[in-house]
């Protein structure tokens, strides 16, 4: 015993640092302190600070926030300061590095009551402080614009903007230099349009349009002076897509695409627009939100089309599904008083270990708010399942053009007026197919951009 003991207290403290340095990090759950008995929070993404972006609503008003990390607990929500005279806005975005956040703010219009937004950057001072500012729209009227994401330098920014919201590109220097444009969309594209996300480096963008067959996929790729649009395919049996976002290294877009069984989580290939099937849960339609800074892991949200009941989700890269609950229960976790309900955050930590963000559902109250699950390993080998189908061969592409100018149909805005929800990917049935823990009273619409209720 004694020379046991001796061997143990005569490692080199050099040696005794570096084991220690090796061991993981415990896995750890935190639910996000809510923004008050009355609201519902929404996590829509995560810095590699720790820091957390999202929005807090209830009946009339909606606000963007952040949730800081501190000492391995996050504090409270707290506010991001609006421009003046806004009734409100949600951050929609925030950038690896945590030092941009973008989304919109809502302005009143003087006797009128209609939707309008504008796109706002809240960019990361010396001091630690945020500070908003109004990017320009494509033109100067009334109008639903917001930022729906970026690249990491925040030189290139993508969302909506018009009378009719057309799909935006911005392009400049934070915080406030920027210009905007429309991008061209594929053949056959009428009415609205929307850039939803950006790769790293702003190479590569993915959004939706519409055409007489419903909502389409496009994924755009920068060609110096312009995007160059290809259209995303569609899965076997279906008509429609609904890409949500894409890879750090644009290499893969993500969403969902509809079929005859309703809406199913799909994977483009972005150089080609070939669609790749990801498996589901029993009778449960699904949608990606997010991929890995590795492309290793997808997370997303399962839905039952009946209940409209959300379970959060992830894949693996062969497109296996695993639920988080069932994740941090065999991690030794447990998830006291909520149900997790999607994910829309997936970061590779290293070595097999993830965080992961979402929202979800409070057992007691039924308010959403949201989570970080922290430090979970990831086995990349998983049982057998039944191979994907295969790819579905794109189609043809028009010859790439320069940006148009941009000049965005002009049509008669929403009669119901304010900030709220944001809705879109609804199957052909027009069943909202993700419909959860929301206020008794609906929120209002302000149209294009991710789904709400998907987050």
């Amino acid at each position: 015993m004694r020379t046991r003991k001796a061997l143990r207290t005569s490692l080199p403290l050099a040696t005794l640092a570096l084991a220690a340095t090796a061991l993981p990090a415990a896995t750890t759950f935190h639910p996000l302190p809510s923004s008050g008995s009355d609201r519902f929070d929404y996590a829509i993404g995560r810095g590699g600070n720790g820091t957390v972006a999202g929005h807090s609503h209830e009946f009339e008003s909606v606000l963007p926030v952040l949730w800081h990390n501190a000492d391995s607990a996050y504090t409270g929500p707290s506010a991001l300061a609006l421009p003046n005279g806004s009734q409100g806005g949600e951050a929609r975005w925030i950038s690896a590095d945590a030092a941009f956040v973008a989304g919109f703010a809502a302005l009143p219009v003087a006797g009128r009551d209609d939707i309008n937004t504008v796109p706002v950057l809240w960019a990361r001072g010396a001091g630690g402080a945020y500070s908003a500012s109004v990017l320009p729209r494509l033109n100067g009227a009334v109008s639903e614009t917001m930022i729906l994401g970026g690249n990491t330098a925040g030189t290139r920014l993508v969302g909506q903007s018009g009378a009719s919201p057309v799909a935006a590109v911005w392009r400049g220097t934070p915080p406030s230099s920027y210009t905007v444009q429309a991008p061209l969309l594929p053949a056959g594209a009428i009415g609205a349009s929307s850039a939803l996300a950006l790769s790293a480096d702003g190479a590569r963008a993915v959004g939706t349009y519409e055409t007489a067959d419903g909502t389409q996929s496009v994924v755009w790729t920068d060609l110096g002076s312009a995007y160059s649009p290809r259209k995303l395919a569609n899965l076997s049996g279906g008509s429609q897509a609904f890409v949500e976002t894409v890879s750090r290294d644009g290499a893969l877009a993500a969403g969902a695409a509809e079929t005859g069984g309703g809406l199913r989580p799909t994977v483009w290939d972005a150089a080609t627009g070939a669609a790749r099937e990801l498996a589901t849960l029993g009778h449960f339609e699904a949608t990606v939100l997010t991929i890995a800074e590795n492309n290793a892991w997808f997370g997303g949200r399962a839905t039952d089309p009946g209940s409209f009941a959300g379970v959060a989700v992830l894949w693996d890269s062969e497109g296996r599904i695993h639920q988080v609950t069932t994740l941090a229960t065999a991690a030794g976790v447990a998830l006291p008083g909520l149900t997790p309900e999607s994910v829309t955050g997936v970061h590779h930590v290293a070595n097999g270990v993830y965080t992961i963000v979402g929202t979800g559902v409070a057992t007691l109250s039924g308010a959403t708010v949201g989570y970080v699950l922290e430090n979970l390993a990831l086995a990349t080998s998983a049982p057998p399942s039944p191979e994907p189908p295969p790819p579905v061969s794109p189609e043809p592409q028009p010859n790439p053009q320069p940006d148009p100018s941009p000049e965005p149909e002009t049509v008669v805005p929403p009669t119901k007026p304010g900030v709220g929800l944001l809705k879109r990917n609804q199957s052909a049935s027009g069943n909202d197919s993700a419909n959860f823990a929301e206020p008794s009273s609906q929120p209002r619409i302000l149209g294009g951009g991710r789904r709400e209720k998907d987050l």
